[in-house]
């Protein structure tokens, strides 16, 4: 799988794409992961991960009904 990430991000690097930014799920920044991840955006060249979404359950925080 590591070999897929590096000849994905070779290829583009060869185009004149730029990655600046991407959203991901948030289990892939837990755990094993984590590494992953990063190992694979940093060499898109991209610096910033976003999780748009973290269900309520995953929050830490209890929802209130008004």
């Amino acid at each position: 799988m590591a070999a897929q990430r590096r000849s994905c991000a070779k290829c583009w690097r060869k185009t004149t794409l730029k990655c600046y930014g991407a959203h991901i799920q948030l289990d892939t920044l837990l755990g094993d992961n984590l590494e992953k991840t990063v190992e694979f955006n940093k060499a898109l060249g991209n610096n910033f991960l976003v999780v748009p979404w973290i269900p309520t359950e995953r929050r830490g925080l209890a929802r209130r009904d008004a």
